[in-house]
């Protein structure tokens, strides 16, 4: 049993496991994503209280992947201060939330899988999500959790963003949608790919 966790792009991602994991009925993947959440907007959606729920809840869990962040790049609140994007108390805050989502996994033993944002089209987008991949990895390898990395494989040769590229066949198709942001199909698909050799080395 896999459960997904994070936003739209974890949702996607989720669909791409399905699809990769369709011969195998032994495996089933769970898509616990929710649009438009992130680590920065708790009042919108609590995700270290979700995780809290889904590690001590009924619902059996062998793995799981997070993969959140085309969200947070907002100001977060911390008691009555307003905390600028990627400042540094920012960052504090941000990797506190980090290891919160983690940690009832890591109590219950339950691997996890965090899965890095992929390249976006808009370049100062781009340029603060590179700063948010850098805090994701510091902070989750840290704590000795898996951290899986897209960039290259949305990347063109110059590690920029491009709309199309090899699917998990090797043909070259649309594997990012019209925003520049989210997957097509192909595309979720492909981060299944790389989600696959962590899941099969786990079990």
């Amino acid at each position: 049993f896999i459960d997904v966790l994070g936003d739209s792009l974890a949702s996607l991602s989720a669909s791409g496991l399905t699809e990769a994991f369709a011969d195998k009925p032994e495996i089933a993947v769970a898509d616990k994503s929710h649009d438009a959440s992130g680590l920065v907007r708790a009042d919108y959606f609590d995700w270290p209280k979700a995780a809290h729920d889904l590690a001590t809840g009924k619902d059996h869990i062998d793995f799981v992947v997070v993969m959140v962040g085309i969200n947070d790049l907002q100001a977060m609140r911390d008691g009555a201060d307003n905390l600028d994007p990627l400042s540094d108390r920012w960052k504090a805050a941000y990797s506190a939330r980090i290891d919160a989502v983690l940690a009832p996994f890591q109590t219950a033993n339950i691997p996890v899988a965090w899965v890095g944002m992929p390249p976006m089209r808009v370049d100062r987008f781009n340029a603060d999500i590179v700063k948010l991949n850098e805090i994701d990895r510091a902070e989750v390898e840290k704590q000795g959790v898996k951290y899986i990395d897209i960039w290259d494989a949305f990347a063109d040769q110059n590690g920029q963003y491009d709309a199309s590229g090899p699917n998990v066949d090797g043909q070259i198709v649309k594997l990012r949608g019209p925003d520049g942001i989210h997957f097509t199909k192909a595309g979720g698909r492909k981060v299944a790919h790389f989600l696959e050799a962590e899941i099969r080395r786990v079990f």
